[in-house]
């Protein structure tokens, strides 16, 4: 699921330098050398796929290339040896060594040799355990779409794609890289991402005309739905609060952000022309999860494949698209000492209204 199929989580990297010549041999030939492959004695595995079929790793017809965007996927398998096997496995072998060699006890370097040898008998037979992870490169805009926002997958990614097209991959966040790297794990620092305080000021504005939020001259409409998670604190002194409901809900989150917490993930509804989009944004590190895509006719038609990709990555682009321009704007009012302090007014009186 991701850049093909509904669901679709994504995490947003920008792409540094710039594109070698003749680009599009280059990409073709990286991708074949670094697909992915079997290997009988690894624990892990990582390569490149294509995102119709995860056997296909030749890409001969170069079904990765959809319009001007680059849509392929990448494979990781995982062998995971039961500790308990490992050590049995090692205890009868230790056994069998000592009855052989008539020795009561084995020295630290023997003992050491038997685990590696049982370690690897294990990888042979253990059979590995795949996950797939779809990724969209855009060329012109030098962006690249990850649908996954766990750090080891998004490692495994920036490793991958480093390797494999000699370019590394920085966070993509509308304020700049100011705070840690994207993932999904807690961070002592995340706290003070300019993120949760995005959160705070985008549920006043759409509260403040029912949901309308003017930008580029039209009017969006932005809605808080029945999920939020507000937090204060950092690391184990953090404390949280999840609000779940309609207006029970969101009168709990007032009263959490009354008490100075910050709102670190919501899910919300946006609507611009006549599209409409439901997903939940994750504060820290500007995250999109579980996005609900427009439907169209377009979109149900199958026999159009790259048809339906690239409007889903239309979609999507427009949708995050949209939350940056309203960061912008949140962005300009906090630099704005007049317009800071007409903000600042509204808000407490919001704030204060039950």
């Amino acid at each position: 699921m991701g850049i093909v199929k509904d669901p679709l989580s994504f995490s947003r990297f920008r792409v540094k330098g710039d594109l070698p010549e003749n680009f599009n041999n280059f990409f073709n030939e990286m991708i074949q050398r670094f697909s992915f492959q079997r290997a009988l004695h690894d624990e892990k595995m990582k390569g490149w796929t294509s995102v119709d079929n995860p056997l296909d790793t030749g890409f001969e017809f170069a079904n990765y290339a959809v319009g001007e965007y680059m849509v392929f996927s990448m494979r990781v398998d995982r062998k995971l040896i039961p500790p308990s096997l490992l050590k049995l496995r090692f205890l009868e072998e230790e056994k069998k060594v000592k009855t052989e060699t008539g020795k009561k006890f084995l020295s630290r370097d023997r003992k050491e040799d038997l685990k590696e040898k049982v370690r690897l008998e294990l990888t042979s037979i253990i059979p590995a355990v795949p996950s797939f992870f779809e990724a969209c490169w855009s060329l012109r805009g030098k962006i690249v779409y990850f649908c996954s926002l766990s750090p080891a997958p998004v490692d495994d990614f920036r490793d991958l794609f480093k390797r494999s097209f000699k370019t590394e991959l920085s966070p993509l966040l509308p304020w700049g890289p100011v705070v840690p790297e994207p993932h999904d794990g807690e961070d002592d620092k995340t706290a003070a991402s300019p993120g949760r305080e995005f959160l705070v000021w985008l549920w006043f504005k759409s509260e403040e005309r029912n949901g309308k939020i003017a930008i580029s001259g039209s009017d969006v409409e932005l809605i808080f739905l029945k999920r939020m998670v507000l937090e204060s604190g950092e690391g184990e002194y953090s404390e949280s609060v999840v609000c779940q409901g309609l207006n029970a809900g969101l009168e709990e989150g007032k009263e959490a952000l009354r008490k100075g917490k910050k709102i670190k993930e919501a899910r919300v509804r946006l609507s611009a022309e006549e599209f409409s989009w439901e997903f939940t944004i994750k504060a820290d590190h500007f995250l999109f999860q579980s996005m609900r895509m427009p439907r169209s006719q377009e979109m149900e038609e199958e026999s159009d494949r790259d048809g339906r990709i690239l409007e889903r990555i239309a979609l999507m682009e427009k949708a995050a698209g949209i939350m940056d321009e309203l960061y912008e704007i949140f962005r300009k009012e906090a630099e704005s000492p007049g317009m800071k302090a007409k903000r600042s007014a509204g808000f407490e009186k919001w704030l204060a209204r039950r």
